[in-house]
């Protein structure tokens, strides 16, 4: 079921701005992982860069992702400057947006943290993607390809180092997001993420 639920200051429960046309189709031309991959467009006829249009898709059961940790995809980039979004949305309207300036050209993989204060993991209803700032006059095309859940993952106990066949032990724990920086037997620090 394909839905919009896209609005701005003045447009609201349409699927794009006026003035933008937008198409979602499968291709096999370009491809990252697999046989297809999902080619969006979006073209504008207005003269300014604020066009935008939204595509999504709600599930027959919503899913529940509270054991996953993260989101990432592998996204081909036009080089024309627009922003691809990738929103979840829950049963009760709640959100998160994933954002990604569309400044390269080719494959890139993005990867976003899941969790916000907005969105309920455990009911996510819909999956939708937006273009925002559509160049006016122009026609933007993004691939999207192997989107996934990430699951939680596990910290690295006593983490290790080779270098040149010698092997050095670090005796901390680390977890996703943690640094350990290395200068010297007497000089390394461990950096903890910041929540």
């Amino acid at each position: 079921v394909l839905l919009f639920i896209a609005y701005d200051g003045e447009h609201k429960g349409i699927a794009n701005k006026p003035g933008v046309t937008h198409g979602f189709e499968p291709s096999t031309e370009v491809v990252k992982v697999g046989e297809s991959s999902a080619r969006y467009t979006a073209s504008s006829t207005r003269d300014d860069n604020i066009g935008w249009a939204a595509r999504g898709r709600r599930f027959r059961e919503p899913l529940d992702l509270s054991a996953f940790r993260g989101l990432g995809f592998w996204l081909h980039g036009d080089a024309r400057g627009e922003s691809f979004k990738m929103q979840l949305r829950d049963d009760a309207g709640g959100w998160q947006d994933m954002v990604t300036r569309v400044d390269f050209s080719g494959w890139r993989y993005v990867e976003f943290d899941l969790g916000s204060p907005n969105l309920n993991l455990a009911k996510v209803e819909y999956l939708i993607i937006y273009y925002n700032g559509v160049p006016g006059g122009q026609t933007v095309t993004c691939y999207v390809d192997d989107v996934r859940a990430l699951p939680e993952i596990q910290g690295i106990e006593r983490a290790e180092l080779t270098v040149a066949g010698q092997r050095i032990v670090f005796p901390v724990e680390l977890s996703v997001g943690d640094r350990l920086v290395f200068k010297g037997a007497e000089d390394c620090r461990l950096y903890r993420k910041l929540e």
